[in-house]
């Protein structure tokens, strides 16, 4: 068994319906042409800001999308984004496909929506938003929403769609959901887990994390979902267990553990 690469670079909180954590892989152009300048890659969201007030028995997705700037290539280099300052035309790509384009400018402002509904938002992520200046009804989507990418959420979500600002769309590396081969997977992917929540807490009975870390057994971890490409790497998503009240601590700030966790092993 080959050693494996695990990255420990994880985007907290940007995904509405999961928690990203991944090394981004080359990203390869798929034009005759190779594109010029910096490159970003995001992906469309339903607005958490909207989401945190919606519950159980509202039966229709929010209003409102949004587009997350996760990362650019710059050249060779591949970076985390905090925020994109500048307005952007998105490619929206899905399973080698180009399903259209979105356009969007910085968020305005870190508590008002789109439409004048004021509702409050974290400093990180209202500047990591982009506002979609595109219709709504233009708006690319796959399938209709529900509770799959929900993640903490407990209300129907759209799914999220990964956006680019080149035209790049195919790929490559042909990316397929992986059944077999995942038990070597299963020991890196708990050692990933432990490095990016190095402090894991239960809930008490009035759902605040408990003072003292959680020693995570080995069997509470499972692969819920895997991807293979044709380069011998894989997407892994994760789940506790138990992960209805659990949450990861970093000093003051905290990150909900109830829904999944990605990791990229290459």
């Amino acid at each position: 068994m080959r050693s494996r690469d695990l990255s420990r670079t994880c985007f907290l909180g940007f995904s509405t319906l999961f928690i990203l954590c991944m090394r981004v892989p080359s990203f390869t152009q798929q034009q005759a042409q190779p594109q010029l300048g910096t490159v970003y890659v995001g992906f469309i969201q339903d607005d958490r800001r909207e989401l945190a007030k919606e519950g159980p028995d509202d039966s229709h997705p929010v209003k409102n999308r949004v587009i997350i700037a996760a990362f650019s290539k710059d050249g060779t280099a591949w970076k985390t984004l905090d925020g994109l300052n500048q307005n952007v035309r998105w490619t929206v790509a899905f399973d080698g496909k180009n399903l259209g384009e979105v356009e969007t400018r910085p968020n305005p402002t870190p508590g008002v929506m789109v439409n004048p509904d004021r509702v409050d938002a974290s400093l990180t992520y209202a500047h990591a938003v982009q506002a979609i200046l595109t219709s709504a009804n233009s708006v690319p989507a796959i399938g209709k929403p529900g509770y799959e990418f929900a993640g903490a959420f407990e209300t129907i979500v759209r799914r999220p769609l990964v956006v680019v600002s080149a035209p790049n769309f195919r790929d490559p590396d042909h990316w397929k959901r992986a059944t077999a081969g995942l038990t070597e997977l299963i020991q890196p992917v708990r050692v990933a887990f432990g490095e990016t929540y190095q402090h894991v807490r239960q809930c008490d009975a009035q759902g605040e994390p408990l003072k003292q870390d959680w020693q995570i057994p080995r069997s509470e971890l499972g692969i819920v979902k895997a991807y293979a490409s044709n380069k011998d790497s894989f997407l892994i998503q994760t789940q506790l267990k138990r992960h209805q009240c659990v949450f990861g601590v970093d000093g003051k700030n905290l990150t909900d553990l109830k829904g999944t966790q990605w990791f990229f092993v290459g």
